[in-house]
């Protein structure tokens, strides 16, 4: 997870890092992705369940009971986990058009540490005021700056081909992200979180 942070404000040293670990995609997978997504997930969990999300149809506040918001955190966790291995797919396919055949691994840390900022953004979710669209636009923007560093290191692109691939890669993984965002807000979170009823 520390290295999901770096990313944001040193992301040329972070990439190095992940460069040197593109080899190890159970490395990448198990010490900064599944760690950012629990405690992302418990973040988001603890405000569903004391401070409440803001309906924004009525302009109320609600609360949720704690077992529909871990159902929902399960979820969310395993549709994140969709999202970055869908995003790997899709890197490894751009890159073998463009130049030499990648590895999975290479494309899975690029897939799993560039989504990083928009699952990182999620933290502000737990705050009921931040609406969640507002969330995700800020971690897309920034996931778009980390990649555009990140590509060219961990593909070892030449720089004929490192534009391309970026301008592609960033078009898709903020689309898988889009997708998933849309899919969790206005499919699942609807059905899955139940509201405490009132006077409970």
């Amino acid at each position: 997870m520390f290295l999901s942070i770096l990313m944001i404000f040193d992301p040329a040293r972070a990439w190095n890092r992940i460069a040197a670990l593109g080899h190890e995609p159970v490395r990448v997978v198990s010490l900064h992705l599944i760690p950012m997504l629990l405690v992302v997930g418990g973040v988001e969990a603890y405000g569903a369940i004391h401070w409440g999300k803001v309906i924004r149809e009525t302009g109320g506040r609600r609360f949720f009971e704690m077992n529909s918001v871990l159902t929902y955190q399960a979820c969310y966790f395993g549709v994140s986990v969709l999202a970055v291995l869908l995003g790997a797919v899709f890197l490894r396919v751009l890159a073998d058009t463009f130049q030499r055949r990648q590895r999975f691994a290479q494309a899975l840390a690029v897939s799993a540490m560039g989504m990083g900022p928009v699952f990182l953004a999620r933290l502000a979710d737990a705050c009921p005021p931040v609406n969640p669209w507002v969330s995700w636009v800020v971690g897309a923007v920034v996931m778009v700056a980390v990649l555009y560093q990140g590509l060219p290191r961990v593909f070892h692109l030449d720089p004929a081909h490192a534009l391309g691939t970026f301008m592609a890669g960033a078009m898709l993984m903020f689309l898988v992200t889009f997708m998933a965002r849309v899919f969790m807000l206005l499919f699942v979170q609807p059905k899955l979180l139940v509201p405490v009823a009132a006077g409970g």
